[in-house]
């Protein structure tokens, strides 16, 4: 009964047990926090470069629909970029310091023509089939690296209509 009457002498103190409890409980409480703002950062970060990869082969989607539309592709522009695509700039980091930039490349696939035959007539192209791809980091195995591809039709501009 000693212990208990120890216990009542204590009335309205904190003891080292409640101490211990409360600093544990404030030291979880803000190891939630940062690695719930860690994580929520880098997510960020990642959401950030696949927008701005995506926006870069939009534009190459673009440029190379526009090429069909008007005709201006070269029998060797058909083939594609093949491993040597344009390096961008994905993620510039600090302005002083571009080493530690995030750079990826867009690359585009063969041009592919898709005729129709129509009976009594010579075949024509119908459409073309495009593919654009961006990957990000530039230099990194195939494992680590993001990709972002789009597909699309073009009809070229051959009168036909479309």
């Amino acid at each position: 009964m000693v212990t208990l009457r120890l216990w009542k002498d204590e009335n309205g103190s904190l003891d080292f047990v409640q101490i211990v409890i409360a600093i544990l409980i404030i030291a979880i409480a803000a190891v939630s926090t940062t690695y719930s703002i860690y994580v929520g950062r880098a997510t960020l970060i990642e959401q950030l470069q696949e927008k701005q990869a995506l926006r870069y082969a939009r534009e190459e989607m673009e440029y190379w629909g526009g090429q069909v539309l008007t005709g201006g592709v070269s029998s060797f522009e058909i083939n594609g970029s093949g491993n040597f695509g344009t390096r961008v700039l994905i993620d510039p980091r600090d302005p002083a310091d571009n080493s530690d930039n995030i750079w990826g490349r867009v690359y585009y696939g063969r041009i592919v023509p898709i005729y129709s035959l129509l009976q009594g007539q010579t075949a024509s192209i119908d459409y073309c089939q495009i593919h654009v791809w961006v990957i990000w980091p530039d230099n990194v195995p195939v494992g680590e690296s993001h990709r972002v591809d789009i597909y699309t039709s073009m009809f070229p501009n051959s009168g036909q209509g479309g």
